[in-house]
């Protein structure tokens, strides 16, 4: 599975980019909107990543880029391109959140996934959405062939979808609730994490704290959860789990069914063990 953001460029072309901005990946200043993608500019040299620390741990990792990475932000279309020649048995899952919402840009990969023969084989979604986005999404990922048949992509919860979720499963009710989502995606709470919000809210402030407190109960208390989820056919993963450490720990949990990482030699590691 390839996990990616979407962006999108001035000329209405999907981009693998998580930020709005070009700040952190090519020193600009300007928006993957101002631009159109032939004139995207160059990816710097070395990129902060946002879910690994440094030796000192106070600071983010700085990932240096090789020769033999791409110097340019790819499109969703030179991705799928490229999976054509290197995965013939089309086993490839994407795992892709729309940062850019605008209908336009969903009507977009839409096409693309049915071009490439990938709707069945993704899964996508909104972290924040309201429910006319909700809606749409739910509307167009649906495509019926010449057959009838009804080829869809699987929708990822939204954080909306998870506090729903949990009501439900603390109040009883949830074993007679249909849920619309086939996927749960839950942040991982380590340090690079808790570094990374105390970065956006400060780690004295109210905000930070309860939203810490919220994700420690979700997990203190969520393993029946995870179990009741797998019988239904949804699965769990974490994001963005970048040590060994946290490898160990999810693994003997038990109840996750995927882990999203920047390095996955470990989670190879972690399988051949």
């Amino acid at each position: 599975m390839l996990e990616f953001d979407i962006q999108c460029s001035k000329d209405g072309i999907p981009v693998l980019h998580h930020d709005k901005a070009f700040v952190r990946t090519c020193n600009h200043g300007k928006f993957t909107r101002d631009f159109n993608f032939k004139d995207f500019p160059q990816l710097t040299d070395q990129i902060n990543v946002e879910f690994a620390l440094n030796e000192e741990k106070n600071e983010r990792f700085i990932y240096k880029k090789q020769k033999t990475d791409s110097q340019k932000i790819n499109s969703l279309e030179q991705l799928l391109e490229k999976l054509k020649v290197i995965d013939t048995n089309n086993e490839v899952w994407l795992n892709m959140e729309f940062k850019d919402a605008d209908r336009k840009v969903i009507e977009a990969v839409h096409e693309l996934l049915v071009k490439h023969n990938k709707l069945e084989r993704t899964i996508w979604g909104m972290s924040s959405i309201n429910q006319k986005q909700k809606d749409h999404l739910l509307l167009i990922q649906e495509n019926r062939n010449q057959n009838g048949q009804t080829n869809r992509a699987k929708r990822f919860a939204s954080s909306l979808d998870v506090l729903k979720l949990y009501a439900m499963y603390f109040t009883g009710l949830l074993p007679f609730m249909k849920l619309d989502f086939q996927s749960l995606q839950m942040p991982w709470q380590n340090e690079a994490y808790k570094f990374m919000e105390q970065k956006q809210y400060g780690a004295d402030s109210l905000q930070y704290k309860i939203q810490d407190w919220v994700i420690w109960i979700m997990y203190q208390t969520g393993g029946p959860l995870f179990r009741h989820l797998q019988k239904r056919g949804i699965h769990t993963m974490v994001w963005v789990a970048n040590y060994e450490s946290d490898l160990k720990l999810i693994n003997e949990m038990g109840c996750i069914d995927g882990i999203i990482t920047d390095r996955p030699q470990y989670v190879s590691k972690l399988l051949t063990q």
